[in-house]
C-alpha cells in the first residue's frame, strides 16, 4: 500500500479524534509497512480495503487508551474492555475511512484480544 493510500486515513483519524472527541492525538513512532508476524495490540481495529488497492490497515491501541477514547466519546468512565468500548472503537473508526472518492471498498472488525 502506497502512503498516498493510506496518509488520507491517518488525517482522518487526526481529525476524528479532534472532532469526535476533542483529543488531539500524536504519533509515537514512525509509520510502518509491515508482513508477517507482529505484536497486537489489547484493542485492535481492522480495517480491510478491496477494489483497486487491497490491503488492511491496523488501528492498535491499548486497553487504557481504548477506554479512555470511549470514556470521551460517551462521557462516562469506562476501565475495561467491554462491548461498549469494542461499538464505541468501531463508531469511531467509521468517519476515519469515509471514502468519497469510490476507490475503495472496506470491511471493518473490532475484535479484543
Amino acid at each position: 500500500m502506497k502512503s498516498h493510500h493510506i496518509n488520507p486515513c491517518i488525517e482522518a483519524t487526526v481529525d476524528t479524534y479532534k472532532t469526535m472527541l476533542g483529543i488531539t492525538p500524536y504519533r509515537n513512532g514512525k509509520l510502518e509497512v509491515k508482513t508477517g508476524v507482529f505484536p497486537v495490540s489489547q484493542c485492535m481495529g481492522v480495517i480491510g480495503f478491496t477494489g483497486k488497492v487491497r490491503g488492511a490497515m491496523l488501528i492498535g491501541m491499548s486497553e487504557e487508551v481504548a477506554c479512555k477514547t470511549i470514556s470521551s466519546f460517551l462521557d462516562k468512565e469506562i476501565l475495561t474492555i467491554d462491548a461498549d468500548v469494542l461499538d464505541g472503537i468501531g463508531e469511531i473508526i467509521i468517519p476515519m475511512i469515509t471514502d468519497e472518492s469510490g476507490e475503495f471498498e472496506i470491511a471493518i472488525t473490532m475484535e479484543e484480544t
